[in-house]
């Protein structure tokens, strides 16, 4: 397993090339930690196999990008998180928490589903299925330009948008917020004349 534990930020010059596991074996964690600074392996040809684990303290960015699938096992920051992965971006055994944005772009993504997910907002940019489930009591706030071809969207709290974002989503959509919180609207989605929602 790769372990990466640094006092300041973490970051690459080149490529990330980890060799493709035996198949059937446990999924082993690449682990990056740094206190106080971002971590940014942002290198176009990146090759992580193993599922990825980052922490940082305060509020500073998290930024991957990856040239196949995509594992998150046990992301912590205050900050903004970046994905882009040529392949699925899916979620191991532990959580996710994200203080700040959750920004990805993945031919599919599936997030919260048992593990743990949350995020003050959220962007998507999907080719197929993004299924995203908001978990701990947290609400879903989508920002941006988000595309897929197939949405679910779940959240413990309640579910928006801000006032000039955006949600295409070429074939269907499944949508359910449980508003835990008791607030006025459960969802709340292309109400407001910028805002843009839609379905098939």
């Amino acid at each position: 397993a790769l372990t990466v534990i640094a006092t300041g930020a973490i970051t690459q010059l080149g490529a990330l090339v980890q060799a493709v596991g035996t198949e059937g074996a446990a999924l082993t964690v690449a682990r990056f930690e740094t206190a106080g600074a971002a971590i940014t392996l942002d290198h176009n040809d990146n090759v992580l196999t193993q599922a990825v684990s980052a922490q940082n303290t305060g509020v500073h960015t998290i930024h991957f990008v990856n040239s196949t699938h995509l594992v998150l096992d046990d992301v912590q920051t205050a900050g903004d998180f970046t994905l882009h992965v040529d392949g699925a971006l899916t979620q191991s055994a532990n959580g996710v928490s994200v203080g700040g944005l959750t920004d990805m772009t993945a031919k599919s993504i599936r997030l919260g589903n048992n593990p743990s997910f949350s995020t003050e907002e959220v962007r998507f940019d999907s080719d197929g299925l993004a299924e995203i489930n908001f978990t701990q009591g947290n609400n879903a706030k989508i920002v941006g330009t988000n595309t897929a071809d197939s949405l679910i969207l779940r959240a413990d709290g309640v579910i928006n948008m801000k006032t000039d974002a955006s949600v295409t989503v070429t074939g269907d959509a499944s949508i359910k917020a449980d508003n835990l919180n008791n607030e006025n609207a459960a969802i709340t989605l292309g109400t407001a004349a910028a805002e843009v929602f839609s379905i098939g």
